[in-house]
């Protein structure tokens, strides 16, 4: 299973009003995720809004947690 963190932001566009920003984690499980997530939402790119921990592969992503910045 991979974890990615994904943050979600305003767009600069019109006619998009999201825009995602992912990064692939190197965990092994989802306690190592979990943490790394944790980690992360202290250094979330400008603008973003809310911050997502997903689980998955391919086209297949589940929410694991997610928090308004």
């Amino acid at each position: 299973m991979k974890y990615k963190v994904r943050y979600i932001k305003n767009s600069e566009r019109s006619d998009v009003p999201f825009v995602f920003e992912e990064t692939e984690l190197d965990a092994v499980d989802e306690a190592a995720a979990r943490d790394a997530y944790e980690a992360a939402k202290s250094s979330a790119p400008e603008g973003a809004l809310r911050i997502d921990l997903v689980c998955g592969e391919g086209y297949n992503w589940e929410k694991v947690a997610e928090d308004t910045l």
